[in-house]
């Protein structure tokens, strides 16, 4: 279904222009067709290589123009597509691989100040890794290491596996279909946007909205109605067509063409369909969606969600620190940013502090969703 549709889309529009921006503002600009043409061949290459469909295929990396086509690659093939968020340590990459029985981990060399091939040379991965140059879309001068032998049979009608922190901060395996992907239309969630950034875009002539989704179900709610001001900028929208939202006791609870399978490892959705995600919200009058929290300690910060007590956990095992608490502060980026006043030992090490730490306290601060250094 869904490498179906990839043809006939750029069949239609074989000549459409595609740039792409890198980490370092260079660009890389092809077309529609192009980047099919060299997505088959890859994907043809893997094939060659042992990667039957149905097996899975991490991809860690950006949007860049070698990262789209091995992820146009993978679905193509028929593989199970793993993509591996690229601001990840070397810690949660080997959790998602191992997780997910990725037979081959395909990654950037770098990103930014990251080598992600030191950190993959190091990676008890247990599956074939490779590394792909700034070449652009034309991947024919990759080669393949030798696959490891298969354990098990193909994951069935999964297309992609999309890893969640979830309400408890552990990554979990979110299983979509060809179905559901075919109907999502476009991203949402991630964090939260904040008023201010309505307010300019508006004043601009753009109209913006906020909008509520998740891994599990990409798309619940549009745009609001009516779609005023005030309802861009103090709700989340109204359910998109084919999405039902309900309030269960102060939990929105969802379901629709674009929600998930299940998780890879645990339980299906009840019989209703009916995901719940973890968030507190309510209906206004209008039936727009408002957001007002979460059930659990969870942070999201570009996106992702950081569980609080996990990191303030990962604080306290250190020798040096007695205890720690997180807090979320504002940022004028708009995420979030982590801060953890911490009780130090005498003697201790010299954490990075903020400016706006006061005298002994040290601070933390988590500026992505990485390994701690």
């Amino acid at each position: 279904m869904l490498d179906g549709l990839l043809r006939e889309g750029a069949a239609r529009v074989p000549g459409t222009s595609l740039t792409f921006v890198d980490d370092a503002g260079g660009q890389t600009r092809t077309t529609t067709g192009a980047l099919l043409g060299h997505a088959e061949r890859f994907a043809a290459t893997l094939r060659r290589a042992g990667l039957r469909p149905g097996e899975v295929l991490a991809v860690r990396g950006s949007g860049t123009a070698e990262i789209v086509t091995v992820l146009v690659a993978g679905l193509l093939g028929g593989f199970t597509v793993v993509p591996v968020l690229h601001t990840l340590g070397p810690a949660d990459v080997e959790a998602i691989v191992a997780d997910s029985g990725a037979r081959v981990l395909v990654s950037l060399q770098s990103w930014h100040r990251r080598d992600y091939a030191a950190e993959l040379a190091a990676l008890d991965a247990r599956c074939a890794v490779v590394v792909v140059p700034r070449s652009g879309p034309d991947l024919g001068g990759v080669v393949l290491p030798g696959l490891p032998r298969a354990v098990g049979e193909p994951v069935r009608g999964a297309a992609c596996v999309v890893y969640s922190s979830g309400t408890t901060g552990r990554p979990k395996g979110v299983v979509h279909t060809g179905g559901s992907l075919s109907a999502e239309a476009s991203d949402s969630g991630g964090a939260a946007v904040p008023p201010a950034l309505i307010e300019e875009a508006d004043r601009r002539g753009l109209m913006v909205f906020r909008a509520y989704g998740s891994s599990e179900h990409p798309t619940v709610t549009g745009p609001p109605e009516p779609p005023t001001l005030a309802a861009r900028e103090g709700t989340d929208g109204r359910p998109t067509r084919g999405s039902a939202v309900r309030i269960d006791g102060g939990e929105i609870v969802v379901r629709g063409p674009e929600q998930f399978a299940g998780y890879l490892h645990g339980a299906p959705l009840d019989a209703g369909g009916w995901f719940r995600t973890g968030d507190l919200g309510h209906l206004d009058a209008d039936g727009n969606l408002v957001v007002t929290g979460r059930l659990t300690e969870i942070l999201i910060r570009g996106g992702e969600n950081i569980s609080l007590a996990e990191v303030e956990q990962a604080l306290r095992v250190h020798p040096d620190i007695v205890d720690a608490a997180l807090l979320p502060v504002p940022d004028d980026r708009s995420w979030p940013r982590c801060r953890a006043p911490t009780s130090a030992n005498s003697g201790g090490p010299t954490w990075r502090t903020s400016p706006r730490s006061t005298p002994g306290e040290d601070v933390v601060e988590v500026d992505q969703p990485s390994e701690p250094s």
